[in-house]
C-alpha cells in the first residue's frame, strides 16, 4: 500500500509539474530541451537491452557517480535509505561539476528493477530519472565505463516538459558519501 501511495505521490508532482515553466535548465548544461544533448533514441543506436534489467544493485549503488553524455556531465550522489517497513529508497542530489554546488534534489523508488526518481532544481522545475543495471555481457558495444560487479549502471534523465531523454552509463567515482569534489573544465 505504501509503494502504491508512493508512487502516486510521484506521478502527481510530475503531473502538477509538467506546466512549470523551466527556471533554472542549469541541471541540463544551460539547455531549455534536451535536443541540443544529443539524446540517444530514434535512429541512433542503443547498446543497453532496455526490458533486461537486472535486480537493482543496492549494494554498491551508494556513493558519488559521474554522468557524461556529449556537453552534458554531472555528479549524482545517490545514498540509500530504509524505512522501518524495511523499503528502500534511493536519496539523488545532482552536483555541478565546474561550480560544485548542488543544483537538484530528489528521491527514488524500485519498481520492475528500475529505480523511478524525480528530482527538482531550486526554481522548482522537475526532471525525472530512471536507474538500470545490466550486465557486462548484455551490452552490445565497448564503454568507457567501466563495470562493476560486471553490472553497468545506466540512467535515463528526461524534463518533465518533454519526451526527449538522454540515456548514459554512469561511472562510480567513489563509495563514499563525503565527495571531494574535484572540478571539471569544460
Amino acid at each position: 500500500m505504501k509503494l502504491f501511495a508512493t508512487l502516486s505521490l510521484l506521478l502527481s508532482c510530475t503531473l502538477a509539474a509538467a506546466n512549470l515553466p523551466p527556471e533554472n535548465v542549469h541541471a541540463f548544461g544551460g539547455t531549455p530541451s534536451l535536443t541540443d544533448a544529443r539524446p540517444l533514441g530514434g535512429d541512433d543506436f542503443v547498446p543497453w537491452p532496455f526490458g533486461s534489467e537486472m535486480p537493482f544493485p543496492w549494494s554498491f549503488v551508494q556513493g558519488v557517480w559521474l554522468a557524461e553524455h556529449g556537453e552534458f556531465r554531472s555528479y549524482f550522489r545517490f545514498r540509500v535509505l530504509k524505512n522501518d517497513d524495511g523499503m528502500r529508497t534511493l536519496s539523488v542530489q545532482q552536483i555541478d561539476p565546474v561550480t560544485c554546488e548542488q543544483i537538484a534534489e530528489g528521491v527514488g523508488i524500485e519498481y520492475g528493477n528500475v529505480v523511478w526518481a524525480q528530482i527538482t532544481v531550486p526554481g522548482g522545475h522537475i526532471l525525472r530519472m530512471q536507474l538500470r543495471s545490466f550486465h557486462k555481457n548484455a551490452v552490445s558495444v565497448p564503454l568507457r565505463q567501466k563495470p562493476i560487479y560486471d553490472q553497468y549502471v545506466v540512467m535515463s534523465l528526461s524534463n518533465s516538459s518533454d519526451y526527449k531523454t538522454l540515456n548514459m552509463p554512469m561511472q562510480q567515482i567513489t563509495p563514499q558519501l563525503n565527495f571531494k569534489c574535484h572540478i571539471i573544465e569544460r
